[in-house]
């Protein structure tokens, strides 16, 4: 494969590597991308210089001596902290990464062709972090190589590497990977996710005070009980202690006693995250009271305490003198008022698709309308005075700054919130942390959350993180309030073509209903869209249609306001219309083979589903759809021939110029 050096219009010229350019000409276009360019041994991969000697103070005139005192050296570059390559190097691992690009909805604008398959060049987001992997194609072939740091990726035009896709003109504008897509790379080759240490010096390491009362009251809890606990164990005690190095020490000690322990890694990890914890309602009392729920009396822990701890107030609770049966501290016997407290009415929240006091689920292809259509029913909530704008909030965590601010001009008009990744101190790493303060706080009720999209709060992917993340989800409801989740749908549609949900079933499991979005009709200014129920729990629909104008040319607020549901009648037409269109292709096909002779059923199905590109079981349904006698409905019709053998012929009325309708 060639490819010529291509020219931007700015008249910058793109790293497009050609067997007929000279070697250096193609070093400078790989180094006026932004890549940290060293000269290779021919044929391997092997670097002709050290890395630091040459990298230091590189320019174009240094590559221009090299080169010309080596004109046979080939080329490489150092990937850096900032970008990461993906090596596929089997038919199996080019299936994997190419799932795993659509599942996340990225797509790589630099590919180089290997010998044996491909790599992906990407640019890595901001928190993101990576680390180099590589694996046996013999032992592991559905596992990715994973380049970045201080790795070595040889570049075209080097022996066996050209480029196969280039839309990139610069390493500023290659294509971005987030954590979570990083993550699943290493979930895929069964590794560990990989997270920055927090690098500890000597003296910061400090032994961790068995005698210290907070280590005594951690003695009583399991650190394997459940995350939640786990997590809102380790938050109290890096408020206790402020943060400290110290307070680290604890919190790994204790979780080390757990079958679950991941290692110091992970617990300096979550340790980091705890800094951006906004309110302070997560303290020692939180850790009281996990305590009292367990039967455990601590007060004589805590006797004369000094000033280990802050003072805090609490509410002392006295034990029992008789031990109580274990199920007794879950029981609800008397908290019937507490439980009402927390009762959301059933009422509509997104027009019939989506229920106060419940969670729900939509999934979509990419630019299908989901956010469109679902701000648009916020609003209408909002005019009918079924919901209260304050306690709206909109999580748009999947947007560009333009995107975030024409959403956000929409929500001050009408008094709903939106938060984003980035602003006002909030990270989407939080979140699990505010809905367990809202829980706890009994502040919930009432609330209404919009996740846009679900992919950036928890891995689909992944079914224990999933879990883990529904879990809170649940919490969250059983105490009043609402989630509205947006999601992906797989690329591939099933075999009747209705779209499949993205990732595994854990979502659909745990949310109370679930929906997936489908484009009915998308032509001549406006589209057609329809959400059909694949779950339920309540009175919602199980199927309703709105259409939007759809013109490049109009403002978001425009589009906004074009959205309405359409009647079923209208709805049938676009869908008949649809069909009509998407069998004409067909049906073209089939009337050719007829006039060609190709007139028995099964040899004109095979024939007919290779002209239009099909599988001959569709090709046959076609057949089959467009036989009969009514000129108005069908093209062809059959006679029964010798043994039995069904001969078709086309209707009079059937004409080349004919057209579906």
């Amino acid at each position: 494969m060639t490819t010529n050096l291509q020219t931007s219009q700015a008249g910058k010229q793109l790293p497009l590597a050609d067997n007929s350019l000279d070697i250096f000409q193609s070093v400078l276009n790989w180094y006026e991308f932004g890549f940290r360019v060293i000269p290779i041994c021919p044929g391997s991969k092997k670097t002709a210089v050290k890395w630091d000697d040459w990298l230091h103070a590189l320019s174009p005139e240094k590559i221009k001596t090299h080169w010309n005192d080596h004109p046979d050296h080939e080329l490489g570059f150092i990937v850096g902290n900032e970008f990461v390559v993906f090596d596929s190097d089997t038919p199996e691992s080019t299936i994997a990464l190419s799932q795993i690009e659509d599942f996340f909805d990225v797509t790589p604008n630099l590919i180089v062709q290997t010998t044996k398959g491909e790599h992906h060049f990407f640019r890595m987001a901001t928190n993101a972090y990576a680390k180099q992997d590589s694996h046996s194609t013999a032992d592991y072939p559905s596992r990715i190589d994973v380049k970045t740091g201080r790795s070595l990726v040889i570049l075209p035009p080097s022996t066996g590497k050209e480029i196969k896709l280039s839309e990139a003109e610069h390493s500023s504008e290659l294509a971005i990977v987030e954590q979570d897509f990083i993550d699943a790379i290493f979930r895929n080759n069964g590794r560990e996710v990989p997270r920055e240490s927090v690098k500890l010096s000597e003296q910061d390491i400090i032994p961790v005070n068995e005698n210290s009362k907070l280590v005594k009251l951690l003695e009583h809890l399991d650190p394997d009980s459940s995350y939640d606990d786990w997590i809102r164990v380790l938050m109290v005690i890096h408020q206790v202690t402020n943060g400290s190095s110290e307070g680290l020490a604890i919190a790994d000690s204790w979780s080390r006693k757990g079958e679950k322990y991941k290692g110091l890694q992970e617990i300096q990890y979550k340790w980091k995250s705890f800094n951006n914890h906004q309110g302070g309602s997560v303290s020692l009392a939180t850790l009281l009271k996990m305590l009292t729920d367990k039967g455990i009396d601590w007060k004589p822990m805590l006797a004369g305490f000094g000033e280990e701890f802050d003072v805090f107030d609490t509410e002392i609770v006295e034990s029992s003198e008789t031990k109580p049966n274990p199920m007794d501290k879950f029981s609800l016997m008397g908290r019937s008022k507490e439980v009402e407290r927390n009762v959301m009415d059933s009422k509509p929240f997104l027009g019939n698709i989506a229920l106060l006091g419940q969670a729900t689920v939509i999934y979509a292809a990419p630019n299908t309308g989901k956010t469109l259509i679902t701000l648009h029913l916020c609003i209408d909530a909002i005019n009918n005075g079924s919901i209260e704008a304050s306690k709206l909030y909109y999580l748009n965590v999947d947007d560009s700054a333009a995107g975030i601010y024409e959403k956000l001009t929409i929500a001050e008009e009408f008094g709903f919130h939106v938060l984003a990744d980035g602003y006002q101190g909030f990270s989407v790493k939080q979140f699990r942390e505010v809905l367990l303060e809202m829980i706890d706080n009994d502040q919930a009720k009432g609330v209404m959350i919009v996740l846009d999209t679900l992919k950036k709060f928890t891995s689909l992917m992944d079914k224990t993180a999933s879990s883990e993340f529904n879990k809170v989800i649940r919490k969250f409801i059983a105490k009043g309030g609402t989630v509205v989740a947006l999601a992906h749908t797989n690329k591939k549609s099933d075999n009747t073509g209705k779209p499949v949900y993205g990732g595994t079933s854990d979502t659909v499991d745990d949310f109370d209903c679930a929906f997936t979005l489908a484009v009915i009709k998308k032509e001549q200014g406006y589209g057609i869209v329809e959400f059909e129920n694949i779950k339920r729990r309540g009175n919602v629909v199980d199927s309703v249609s709105y259409r939007y104008e759809t013109a490049p040319d109009i403002s978001y607020s425009q589009r906004l306001i074009s959205v309405e549901q359409c009647s079923e009648s209208d709805l049938l037409i676009a869908k008949k219309a649809e069909e009509l269109k998407s069998d004409s292709a067909v049906v073209d096909a089939i009337q050719s083979c007829i006039k060609e002779g190709i007139v028995q059923k099964m040899k004109l199905a095979v024939e007919a589903g290779k002209r239009a590109k099909i599988s001959k079981a569709k090709a046959l349904g076609i057949i089959e759809k467009y036989t009969g006698t009514d000129p108005n409905k069908h093209h062809w019709n059959f006679a029964v021939k010798g043994r039995g053998a069904q001969v078709y012929e086309l209707l009079n009325c059937s004409s080349d110029s004919k057209q579906l309708n």
